[in-house]
């Protein structure tokens, strides 16, 4: 098969291009850890990222988790 965009990394950043491509239309790979990134599961707390504060890096990657899954973006 092709694709449109294959996207390299499972961490915010891939995830967020990921759910752009989505959006967009374009058909899509994405290539990464089912576990996302385990510097971000490994975070005791999070305080810098919009829209979510005082949040643990493991309820994080399960907010993450959800939006992909609800996009039906596979890893």
């Amino acid at each position: 098969m092709r694709y449109d965009i294959a996207i390299i990394g499972s961490g915010p950043a891939g995830l967020s291009a990921a759910i752009n491509a989505k959006i967009r239309n374009k058909s899509l790979i994405l290539f990464g850890n089912d576990n996302l990134s385990t510097k971000l599961t490994k975070a005791a707390s999070i305080d810098n990222y919009l829209g979510f504060h005082e949040i643990t890096g493991e309820d994080l990657k399960d907010k993450f988790i959800e939006h992909i899954d609800k996009m039906e973006i596979s890893i």
